[in-house]
């Protein structure tokens, strides 16, 4: 039998449903990221990660249907900036002190500091209500550390296993950053933290194919690049995406193309 949770999900609540403000982008997670679920986003360097999570906190604090709720911020590279966000708020009584204070921010530089985190929440959302975590970035804190490849391995799988029960149990959406290296082995960038991580995130929308199995265990996935050919013939630094269902890259005539502003992120069309 269906939880209440799940007939909500199921017929598209916006109160389970974490939208980034921008339709074009909001439609490559299938209109949002959603409750009960990990999603990422994989970046090239400097493609506008960062503007995309404060879009998505914005549109959380603008957003009626989530008035009681609450939103977890993990900061890896205490990089956090609430004047952006408050810049993207358009209704001036979202911008109060108040309703700001409903941005948790954690900075995390360690891989135990973040385990520690994820298996100390469930304790903590007795008292609090969160429907919504963003961590940027995943890779931030798990490579702050020298470790063997034993060590990195664990460390993986053990995060990866705790943000899929935390998303599951709790009810919560969990957003990861993450960001695009390439490989010895391969002609296209991948995720960074190998083939484990790809393997375990349902969601992830990329901007390149994957090459490894555990992309299939991601449903959602976005990839954000640089699209050199446009930035060259325009003279301006242009960005696209790529989605990608399961591990499978989704193709489409209809490619969502954005620039980097002071205002934030702004869909480019040709």
């Amino acid at each position: 039998m269906e939880t209440l949770l799940q007939v909500c999900l199921r017929l598209g609540s916006d109160q389970f449903t974490h939208k980034f403000g921008i339709p074009e982008f909001d439609n490559l997670f299938e209109n949002g990221i959603k409750c009960t679920e990990v999603s990422e986003l994989v970046s090239e360097e400097s493609c506008g990660e960062t503007y995309f999570c404060y879009h998505l906190l914005a549109t959380f604090l603008e957003d009626p249907t989530k008035i009681y709720d609450r939103i977890i911020y993990v900061d890896t590279n205490k990089t956090f900036r609430i004047e952006k966000v408050i810049e993207l708020i358009k209704n001036e009584n979202s911008k109060s002190d108040e309703n700001l204070s409903r941005i948790i921010v954690k900075k995390i530089i360690s891989i135990d500091e973040l385990y520690n985190m994820i298996i100390g929440l469930p304790n903590f959302l007795k008292y609090t209500r969160v429907s919504l975590m963003v961590i940027n970035s995943i890779y931030g804190c798990i490579l702050s550390q020298e470790l063997i490849a034993n060590d990195y391995t664990s460390s993986i799988e053990r995060i990866l296993f705790g943000l899929k029960k935390l998303a599951k149990q709790e009810g919560i959406a969990i957003l990861t950053i993450n960001a695009l290296v390439m490989p010895n082995n391969s002609s296209e960038p991948v995720p960074l933290l190998g083939v484990k991580w790809l393997k375990h995130i349902p969601k992830r929308v990329s901007l390149h194919q994957d090459v490894y199995k555990w992309l299939k265990h991601i449903p959602k996935r976005v990839s954000l690049h640089q699209d050199v050919y446009i930035s060259n013939m325009v003279k301006k630094k242009v960005f696209y995406s790529k989605k990608y269902e399961h591990g499978k890259l989704i193709h489409t005539n209809n490619v969502v193309r954005y620039l980097k502003t002071e205002r934030g992120i702004e869909i480019y069309k040709l």
